[in-house]
């Protein structure tokens, strides 16, 4: 049986291959690493050695099409600066960006229901469904890191909240009074370029409480 080198369409690593079929340098074809672990790939050449890995076939249009037509359904991302996984439909994907991603890029992905964008880094496939509630964002993208994708849409904080209590004594039948007052405070920005509100410190001066 031939065997073949085979270069992995998620991050270009490179697998020895065996299989039944023949196949033309460029084809694109699916290959199993274990009995779970399944990869797609572009043929790159065929060679002598013994092969490593078993089970290939193909040839598929392209690796999107490889991708799903071996059971996937999901691009998975996770968010750069926030505790959250995004599963996005893969056809969608391919067809806006015309290939599929590679790991460890970073897109832009929209979240329809609260209006906000996330940096968000690929991390692989899955079978899961896709959740039709993220989306890509048209034309952001691929960024190489995180700190290169402005992520600004999102309202950050950090500490614990802090207040201020007004006590006012009318030396009446009444008593005193408490209010509670929640006082501006200060805003800087982090390494992400996110607007981050600190919330355990209070603005004094002109622009906050008056002293």
């Amino acid at each position: 049986m031939p065997t073949y080198l085979v270069n992995s369409c998620l991050d270009d690593a490179q697998y020895t291959v065996e299989s039944s079929l023949v196949f033309q340098l460029d084809d694109i074809v699916s290959f199993y690493i274990d009995i779970e672990s399944m990869l797609c790939g572009v043929i790159v050449t065929e060679i002598t050695p013994e092969p490593t890995e078993y089970q290939v076939n193909g040839p598929h249009t392209d690796c999107c099409t490889c991708y799903t037509d071996s059971g996937y359904q999901s691009f998975v991302f996770t968010a750069c600066s926030v505790d959250e996984t995004f599963y996005v439909d893969i056809t969608e994907f391919c067809n806006l960006y015309g290939s599929n991603p590679l790991l460890n890029e970073v897109f832009k992905i929209y979240d329809e229901i609260n209006d906000v964008s996330y940096c968000a880094q690929f991390i692989g496939v899955s079978v899961e469904p896709p959740n039709s509630v993220y989306q890509v964002d048209s034309g952001e993208g691929p960024f190489q890191t995180c700190e290169e994708c402005p992520d600004t849409d999102i309202p950050r904080s950090a500490n614990t909240e802090s207040t201020v209590c007004e006590i006012c004594c009318d030396c009446g039948a009444t008593g005193s009074t408490i209010n509670i007052i929640t006082p501006p405070h200060p805003v800087w920005t982090d390494g992400y370029g996110t607007a981050v509100t600190q919330l355990n410190m209070i603005v004094i001066g002109g622009n906050g409480l008056n002293a």
